[in-house]
């Protein structure tokens, strides 16, 4: 009964053209998925750094959070919408590489110091 079910474009090796491509598009969106979760739990892990560093109260630290998670919740149907629309497959990767860079730099010891510059300058020139 569950043979009835299969077509030959399906079983045919000569159907399937992509087959040879499986493996390393399966590596890359378990990479990028792994940067994807890092980033979702370091966010919150930084908290204090942040919260210290800026002299944020617990408000504003909640406002980070709706913003990160409203971002996220928004950003991911539209971008995926818009990725099955318009083929591009390395744009996973490639995101999720600016991601890393991001991460990286906000974990070197210049990171924070740069932001808090950058906003100490903002502010002055108000």
């Amino acid at each position: 009964m569950i043979a009835a079910f299969k077509t030959n474009k399906i079983n045919d090796p000569k159907g399937a053209s992509s087959q040879g491509t499986v493996l390393p598009i399966l590596v890359a969106i378990s990479i990028s998925h792994l940067i994807n979760d890092s980033l979702q739990s370091l966010i919150p892990a930084s908290y204090p750094i942040i919260k210290e560093s800026f002299q944020l109260n617990f408000a504003q630290i909640g406002l980070v959070t709706f913003v990160n998670q409203i971002t996220t919740s928004l950003l991911q149907p539209v971008v995926g919408a818009f990725t099955d629309r318009h083929h591009l497959p390395f744009s996973l990767p490639i995101g999720m590489g600016f991601t890393l860079m991001g991460l990286a730099f906000l974990s070197s010891r210049g990171g924070p110091q740069c932001a808090q510059r950058s906003s100490d300058a903002r502010n002055e020139t108000r």
